[in-house]
């Protein structure tokens, strides 16, 4: 099965055949990982989180928000821990277990994606 997400290979610049090989996004999934658990966290008791009180807007980097000071090191336990551990074929179940709940249209166009050998860019393999 292909993978959802670009994250095979891509062709260096210039008239080199090389390419770089950056993996699965084990990143990307700390970091989604890290903001679910702010989002339960926030939500436990089953209300919407109530802003401070305050005469001033919200600011961006308020204590509630999903920043690198407040989650940076949630973040990077995840990576540490879990997600840069992850064998290639887990990655495949998380990706078939998530296709699931895409919505048909890109269901269809996963389904018809393929790799032109003459792409200037190839995204996997």
């Amino acid at each position: 099965m292909a993978p959802l997400w670009s994250h095979g290979t891509t062709r260096v610049p210039g008239d080199s055949p090389s390419h770089i090989d950056f993996g699965f996004p084990t990143g990307s999934l700390a970091l989604t990982a890290a903001a679910l658990k702010r989002a339960l966290t926030m939500w436990k008791d089953g209300f919407k989180p109530q802003a401070e009180k305050s005469d001033k807007p919200a600011a961006r980097n308020g204590p509630h928000s999903f920043s690198q000071a407040h989650w940076g090191e949630t973040v990077k336990h995840y990576y540490n821990k879990f997600t840069s551990k992850l064998s290639d074929s887990k990655f495949d179940e998380i990706v078939a277990y998530a296709e699931f709940y895409l919505p048909e249209r890109f269901k269809q166009l996963h389904q018809q994606t393929g790799i032109d050998d003459d792409d200037d860019l190839q995204m996997s393999d």
